[in-house]
């Protein structure tokens, strides 16, 4: 865990880099007194693999989201998997669907339009 104080503004991508609108999980500190913290990590759109517009960071202890031009210290620790997928109700009758509400064959995983 990192609890200490970082004095030189910096910020850590990913191995491989950041992907344009994932999440991850980030050690995150926005002065150089503010003690490093984790919080969540959206990119939004990247611009030469950086974050750019639209990307925001969350924690349930902030009044409001940031942005990364107001970070002075962030490590990306792992991207967050926000795939979302609810099974079919043989039942009711209802279709799987993925996060961007595709449907998903239930036989073969395929995304339908």
């Amino acid at each position: 865990m990192i609890s200490k104080l970082v004095k030189e503004k910096q910020i850590i991508p990913p191995n491989g880099g950041f992907k344009e609108n994932a999440y991850y999980l980030v050690w995150v500190s926005f002065s150089s007194g503010n003690p490093v913290h984790k919080c969540i990590f959206f990119t939004g759109f990247l611009d030469e693999g950086y974050p750019a517009g639209y990307n925001a960071l969350f924690n349930p202890t902030y009044e409001y989201n940031s942005q990364i031009s107001e970070v002075h210290y962030m490590k990306a620790i792992r991207e967050i998997n926000m795939e979302v997928s609810v099974d079919s109700d043989r039942e009711t009758g209802k279709k799987r669907m993925d996060r961007h509400n595709k449907l998903v064959c239930s036989e073969c995983g395929d995304k339908h339009e």
